[in-house]
């Protein structure tokens, strides 16, 4: 007969039971859990710094329902977790506080667009994207300015007076330690500025529009093509002009001024003898 376990290794089997029981449960829960929400805030936090975008082969007559776009940007990312962001459709939405200036033919905030982000590893600090000949789809419906919302922002956002804001949105699924895929939402709200002596960039210093509701200035008026000495039809009646932009998050570098930015890093100008004085005797 063997020899029965005593009242203690009872007791040690039992808890040993009940600990892989607990981990059983709780390392799905987890990861069901925990893991969605690390990952949203993962990209709630990423950063995008976007350095040059630049739009081509936009057609020239009628309602042009797509461009070309070689991409340069910078995904910052604070987050000590790496993770793989999939191919998504990023969605382009314009928008200013003032709302457009539809009385003037000109656009008004709403959907513009949108193109396909491949797939890319985002890990801490920052992430370099250089993505060229990508296809930009333009929202074609009726109600978006007469099927002309994103050829007006973007006009606007290269020649015209004031800076302007675009709204990034998209759904993508993330992979995290290589093994949890995690469906998240995606929204980042940009502020965007001509690069300075490229094509049309008449006004690389822009205002800012001030918080409110109503229509913009009739100072930013679009040229149209027929008027744009920059303007030269092409076989196959394609623009021939690249429209260059450059974007920084919304309450962060100030893009107002395109001749501070040097190969896409703001240059503050150095303070003048009445700026010091101005400080210290404020």
């Amino acid at each position: 007969m063997g020899k029965a376990l005593s009242s203690k290794c009872k007791i040690a089997i039992c808890c040993g039971v009940a600990i892989v029981v607990v981990l059983a449960v709780a390392i799905p829960v987890g990861i069901l859990v925990v893991a969605p929400k690390l990952g949203q805030h993962a990209v709630d936090v990423l950063q995008l710094h976007i350095h040059n975008s630049s739009f081509y082969g936009i057609e020239s007559e009628g309602i042009p329902t797509n461009g070309t776009m070689d991409l340069n940007m910078t995904m910052t990312s604070p987050f000590f977790i790496g993770a793989i962001m999939h191919d998504t459709v990023i969605h382009l939405t314009a928008y200013n506080s003032q709302g457009g200036n539809p009385d003037d033919g000109m656009w008004t905030n709403g959907p513009m667009g949108n193109f396909t982000m491949p797939k890319k590893t985002i890990t801490q600090g920052d992430n370099g994207v250089n993505l060229t000949n990508m296809t930009v789809w333009f929202n074609t419906s009726k109600a978006a300015d007469s099927s002309m919302r994103s050829f007006y922002w973007l006009l606007d956002a290269v020649s015209g007076t004031h800076m302007q804001s675009l709204i990034l949105t998209a759904t993508p699924t993330i992979t995290a330690l290589g093994l949890i895929n995690i469906k998240t939402t995606f929204h980042k709200e940009m502020n965007c500025n001509c690069i300075k002596d490229s094509t049309w960039c008449f006004h690389p210093v822009k205002e800012v529009y001030p918080p409110g509701n109503g229509t913009l200035p009739n100072s930013t008026s679009v040229p149209t093509l027929a008027s744009a000495n920059s303007t030269k039809l092409v076989v196959g009646d394609v623009l021939d002009a690249t429209f260059t932009i450059f974007c920084e998050p919304i309450g962060g570098a100030n893009v107002s001024n395109a001749t501070a930015w040097v190969d896409g890093i703001y240059v503050p100008p150095m303070p003048t003898w009445s700026d010091v004085v101005s400080f210290f005797t404020a």
